[in-house]
């Protein structure tokens, strides 16, 4: 196939270039409190800004012949195809610290993940090979190889290992696993599309938008500094007293469960570990809290949290043990100990504010219970119903 010198749109990369750059300043100045999601998501914006650069230079050489060097533009065509593929790998490195915040990649995964990049890098190095992939004749055509096809192949096996994370975690990823989803769907078409209709040149563009699209989404601290409201607590990322505030009479309707909670013994992790690692204590607790139960948590001061949904009982309560489980495992950098929750919970059917702050009083009395009954418990209306 014989891509002759023409028009190859170059205005998506020029757009996607600027959205970078916007992205990557409040990431690098508005995100605080980063965790590995977030730091994979600031390695990404980076080689995709790369990649995008890159893809900008080789199409403006392909649009003027007198700007056409051959060895330097097979050298930009080279780097753009690798960056394009590292920007892939990043994306699932990315997918995966975000649906588990505390995993490891073990070793073989680590060579096994890097294995399909270091043999692309391989074959761009080698005449030979790359010609296969593609080859650039010095007039400045652009000629794809019987082998582009292990690119279409290559993007499939990077989204396809997203997308296994994304359905291991969907249970905690709550509303987001939905977004991921959509999100990987909307860039295999915009890829594919490129793939057919190569002067198009969307898909670098597209999946600059779907990064923009996540870091809203995802996450919820930099959504609330974008915004400018006081709504969120910026270390836990969920809701604060003023957001509780706000939603306590938008959930004055029918019957709710209410549950407040906190972290037992949560001053030796500040006394023994330092203050850097309790936050970082409350910053975990309160991303397993909305993952659980998004948009319906929030912290209500130090370690306490309240939860305040319209879930049913059965259904509440199994999330709440649930929620005490994923918090016991988690496995913070610095931190040798486990961390453990008491949790108070009621149910009712408030009809003005004074009716929710007395089920808020009523679930943190029986917090008070767990706490004098050695901790660790989730405590029910009537009873300790959970050692």
């Amino acid at each position: 196939m014989l891509y002759p010198l023409g028009r190859y749109n170059v205005n998506f990369d020029l757009s996607a270039m600027a959205v970078l750059l916007v992205l990557l300043f409040f990431q690098v100045y508005l995100n605080k409190n980063r965790g590995r999601a977030d730091i994979a998501l600031m390695v990404l914006i980076c080689v995709a800004f790369s990649s995008c650069l890159l893809e900008f230079l080789a199409l403006m050489m392909r649009n003027n012949s007198q700007l056409f060097n051959y060895d330097i533009a097979l050298a930009i065509n080279c780097g753009e195809q690798f960056t394009h593929a590292l920007t892939l790998m990043l994306v699932y490195v990315f997918i995966g610290f975000y649906s588990h915040p505390q995993r490891h990649f073990t070793r073989l995964e680590r060579v096994l993940m890097t294995v399909p990049l270091v043999a692309l890098g391989m074959m761009l190095l080698v005449p030979l090979w790359r010609s296969h992939i593609f080859n650039l004749l010095p007039g400045g055509y652009y000629v794809r190889g019987p082998w582009y096809g292990l690119m279409f192949g290559y993007t499939l096996l990077y989204l396809g290992g997203s997308l296994v994370s994304i359905l291991r975690h969907r249970q905690t990823l709550g509303v987001n696993f939905y977004w991921l989803i959509g999100l990987g769907c909307c860039y295999m078409v915009a890829y594919y599309l490129d793939f057919e209709h190569p002067y198009f040149k969307a898909s670098n563009f597209v999946a600059v938008i779907l990064i923009l699209v996540a870091s809203f989404v995802l996450n919820r601290a930099d959504t609330v500094l974008w915004k400018g409201i006081g709504t969120y607590d910026a270390l836990s990322t969920i809701k604060n007293r003023s957001g509780l505030r706000l939603d306590a009479q938008r959930m004055c309707q029918g019957r709710v469960a209410v549950a407040m909670l906190d972290i037992d013994k949560f001053k030796r992790f500040n006394d023994v570990y330092g203050h850097q690692r309790g936050d970082d204590v409350i910053h975990h607790c309160g991303l397993e809290l909305n993952k659980l139960f998004p948009e319906q948590c929030y912290r209500y001061g130090g370690d306490e949290f309240v939860i305040i949904t319209h879930l049913p009982a059965a259904q509440f309560v199994e999330r709440l043990f649930l929620l005490r489980q994923r918090i016991a495992e988690l496995q913070l950098e610095g931190v040798a100990e486990p961390i453990y929750i008491t949790v108070g919970y009621c149910f009712g059917e408030p009809t003005d504010i004074g009716d929710m702050l007395s089920l808020i009083d009523a679930a943190d009395g029986n917090l008070y219970r767990g706490k004098k009954a050695t901790r660790t418990r989730i405590v029910g209306p009537e009873a300790i119903i959970d050692t």
